[in-house]
């Protein structure tokens, strides 16, 4: 900037005060605003915006046993310039057993905030011993991709639970009888195992595949070949033997027993013999006569209800004829919820350690059928509800039902059933039957899935049928009414109590069945508790769950009111 002399026009410099060509005072405080000039003020930068997250998870290695439960803290810092609101996950080996709270937070800008995980295994098989690694994220939902994680690793302790059982119990022969060994691990570890087999006296030889064997967590089955040299002649002789499998490191050893009777090669005397066939052909012109009314229900009956009790783990229901035609069905009854108590070893219990069993057809003819406990120990007074369905297709009250049986292969977990009237909607009840008493605990078996034409079937804890396990079924068209349902269990009461179900059809006379379903795919291959009816029935009835497991899951089941007596 210049300053021009107002007299003479010559361009001064700035700081002049008088003008170099002329003299004049150059008047600088009458110059123009204009020229006038202040410096400018500088502009502060505008502040630059970002988003971080950081996670500091100070416990990073962790132990839990099966069935407790351990918790870590991990601190989320928000490092950025705005509010974030974060997600917390975990995934990994350890996700399963993993529970997170807060689910997620709001964080403003370097503050922090703390999720809480709590890892919680179930004491069972499934839960392997051992290191399980697991990732901690912090996600923010308000800017994707900005995240932190932290790794950490989860100790799982191991616990031993060895059950050896051997079927059958009894065996009866002359030379070679087999046997199935079952070593059951309900721990969560294998177990290096020696067996031994030794008889209360002379006479028997046993032949195992192996002596000496790692149990992994499950059930593991051998063979068993016993052999004897039979008498000529004479009563036929018992011999109790014993299996012991002793698990190294100090765990006490398990054992079971059984009894090999051995026959002579000449059972009979002569007259006995003749006796043999005069009865032979007793047996057959009485077989003939029955024949004419094989398979004929009671006239004009569809379906015949009631209830029994087992005395001393039987129990014997009489009915005025049972076809080869007809189809049974149980379900265990309960008076309702009683105090605490012992129970022994091993022994089914609800919730509030009631004592109860499944039960299972064990034998039937013409006149009725028998019902047993087929896991378990039995219950001294335990009541059941039955329904036999004289018929294979029919009607009960207003539903129609399509009845059944079939044959769980042994050595197999799972089975489909073609049923014509089946779908996804349909109610499916299931009970075993056997010819005769089971000669070692049974699990009960669950409808896994259904579809158009059919269901499946499986074992109540996934594991391998030791037997061929035989069993009715029946499906019903609930058609919306109240008689017959599928209940879930979402549906279980947050205080933990038992569920109760409206039906009007519920009385004390009043039967119901029911069936565990696993219709969540996250329970297709996971063991689960039996059901039971508990209590009253006055316009509704109750349902609790059991299981001789300390933890379990309560499944979703189908049920079915049928009002007492027949129809």
């Amino acid at each position: 900037m210049s300053l021009i002399c107002e007299t003479c026009g010559h361009r001064n410099s700035d700081e002049a005060e008088f003008c170099a060509g002329c003299g004049a005072y150059l008047a600088w405080e009458r110059r123009r605003p204009e020229d006038i000039r202040l410096p400018e003020p500088a502009q502060e930068p505008e502040p630059r915006q970002h988003a971080e997250l950081d996670v500091d998870l100070p416990a990073r290695l962790v132990f839990v046993m099966p069935g407790e439960r351990v918790s870590v803290a991990l601190t989320v810092r928000n490092r950025g310039t705005r509010v974030e609101r974060v997600g917390f996950e975990v995934s990994g080996q350890a996700a399963p057993y993993a529970r997170t709270e807060p689910a997620e937070a709001v964080i403003p800008p370097g503050d922090t905030a703390t999720c809480v995980i709590t890892f919680a295994p179930g004491r069972s098989s499934e839960v392997p011993a051992g290191p399980a690694r697991f990732t901690v994220s912090a996600h923010s939902s308000v800017n994707s991709g900005v995240s932190a994680e932290a790794e950490g690793r989860l100790e799982i302790g191991g616990f031993d639970d060895l059950v050896v059982e051997i079927a059958p119990r009894l065996s009866r022969g002359r030379w070679a009888t087999k046997h199935l060994l079952m070593l059951i691990n309900r721990g969560n570890r294998p177990r290096e195992v020696s067996l031994t087999v030794t008889a209360a006296e002379d006479g028997l030889n046993f032949t195992l595949p192996t002596t000496r064997l790692d149990v992994p967590p499950g059930r593991t089955t051998l063979p068993l070949r016993i052999t004897a040299q039979p008498p000529l002649t004479g009563a036929p002789h018992e011999i109790p033997f014993e299996v012991v499998a002793e698990p190294r490191d100090g765990v006490p050893a398990q054992e079971t027993r059984g009894t090999r009777v051995i026959l002579p090669v000449l059972a009979f005397s002569a007259w006995k013999a003749l006796a043999g066939v005069v009865a032979v052909l007793a047996v057959a012109a009485l077989a003939v006569a029955l024949l004419r009314d094989r398979g004929q229900p009671p006239p004009g009956a569809t379906y015949t209800a009631g209830h029994g009790v087992l005395d001393d783990g039987v129990a014997s229901v009489r009915l005025p004829r049972l076809g080869a035609d007809a189809r049974i069905f149980l379900t265990p009854e309960l008076p309702g919820v009683a105090p605490e108590q012992d129970l022994e070893a091993g022994q089914a219990h609800t919730r509030h350690l009631q004592p109860v069993a499944p039960v299972g057809v064990t034998g039937r003819n013409e006149r009725g059928f028998t019902v047993r406990p087929i896991g378990g120990n039995g219950v001294q007074g335990m009541s059941f509800g039955y329904l036999v369905v004289h018929r294979p297709t029919g009607r009960i009250g207003e539903l129609t039902y399509e009845a059944g049986s079939a044959v769980l292969g042994e050595g197999t977990g799972e089975m489909e059933v073609e049923a014509p009237s089946a779908h996804p909607g349909s109610v499916v009840l299931l009970t075993v039957e056997l010819d005769g008493p089971a000669d070692h605990s049974l699990a009960n078996i669950r409808v896994n899935d259904k579809r158009d034409g059919g269901f499946s079937v499986a074992t109540l804890d996934r594991s391998a049928a030791p037997m061929d396990v035989g069993f009715n079924w029946l499906v019903v068209d609930p058609g919306g009414s109240g008689e017959a349902g599928v209940e879930t269990a979402t549906a279980k009461t947050a205080s933990d109590e038992p569920l109760q179900i409206e039906s009007p059809l519920a009385d004390d006379d009043a039967v119901v069945l029911l069936t565990i379903e696993a219709a969540h795919p996250r329970l297709a291959r996971v063991p689960l508790a039996d059901v039971c009816v508990v209590g009253e029935k006055r316009g509704s009835f109750t349902v609790e769950w059991f299981s001789n497991r300390i933890s379990y899951l309560p499944p979703d089941f189908g049920y079915l009111v049928v009002p007492g007596t027949g129809g």
